[in-house]
């Protein structure tokens, strides 16, 4: 289950934005290729790694690649809005199954570089892993889920916004007390100092471990500039993350964590699932497959 999959309205619209059955059937093989035969006539960047010194490779691409100083501007993206989540709603999906997922999200503020070190100590420590908060609370302690986890996830883009995703799958019998488990976890944080020390090793020894080698350096590249970072922001997390403290963990919690709206999407068995259950939690919506998908 994810948030694409039943729940962001966004990115129910991403999804269903789709060309239809009787167009699609009107596509021809050199439709397509023409379309690939295009692309060099857009504008585009060319990267190049390897032995070769930089007017080495100038002259290598010059002598393959087609100079052409007219080119097209790529075509815009259809807008997909962030619709703002104000309340808490639940979308409900059948499917035939014996488990039943529940995913809480909400939307957060736009991308902030300075949200980052503490957002990935907020996964490490509170989110995923075996080790994590959420997992030994709500699996290893109360035995109510066969996996559950917390992700503060940041955006693609800077005109983006953080969100935060919260999963417990759980068997159906289970469902209520899964719920208020992930509920009441998501608004009173425990403080456990030796896993929160563990947390920021963790953070601390991958970075210091990371490579970022061969075609990965261009790759890391593109996706901080679209971001609006410049320079190689995991020396800035390693530094927040060294410095945090339990004090600063809380501080995050109460303000990106605590008392939040929620769309709750709930995938399961209809004839196993009590909707009184999720009604509790605010106005239940449940959605077809032919919704979501668009077919």
């Amino acid at each position: 289950i994810s948030a694409c999959l039943v729940g962001s309205e966004m990115c129910i619209r991403d999804s269903t934005n789709i060309v239809a059955e009787e167009d699609l059937a009107k596509i021809t093989p050199q439709d397509l290729t023409d379309k690939i035969h295009e692309l060099g006539s857009y504008e585009h960047h060319i990267f190049y790694f390897g032995n070769e010194s930089a007017e080495e490779a100038k002259t290598l691409v010059s002598k393959y690649h087609t100079k052409n100083t007219d080119l097209k501007a790529l075509p815009p993206s259809i807008p997909m809005e962030e619709l703002s989540i104000n309340e808490t709603k639940i979308y409900f999906v059948h499917r035939d199954q014996v488990q039943a997922e529940v995913l809480f999200l909400t939307k957060e503020e736009k991308f902030d570089a300075a949200i980052m070190p503490m957002a990935d100590l907020y996964n490490s420590y509170y989110g995923s892993g075996l080790s994590s908060i959420i997992f030994q609370e709500i699996r290893e302690a109360k035995g109510l889920a066969y996996t559950a986890y917390s992700n503060y996830s940041r955006p693609q883009t800077v005109n983006e916004s953080f969100y935060l995703q919260s999963y417990v799958g759980t068997q159906a019998d289970k469902l209520e007390d899964a719920m208020a488990a992930m509920v009441e976890i998501l608004n009173d944080m425990p403080e456990v100092e030796n896993q929160f020390e563990a947390s920021k090793k963790s953070i601390m020894k991958r970075i210091a471990s990371d490579r970022r080698i061969k075609d990965s350096k261009f790759f890391t590249y593109l996706s901080y500039k679209q971001l609006g970072i410049n320079t190689d922001y995991r020396k800035t997390i390693y530094e927040a993350v060294q410095n945090a403290d339990m004090a600063s963990m809380k501080t995050f919690f109460d303000s990106k964590v605590k008392g939040k709206p929620y769309s709750i999407m709930v995938l399961g068995d209809r004839t196993k699932i009590d909707k009184s259950i999720l009604g509790k939690y605010g106005q239940v919506t449940e959605l077809s497959l032919e919704e979501i998908f668009g077919y």
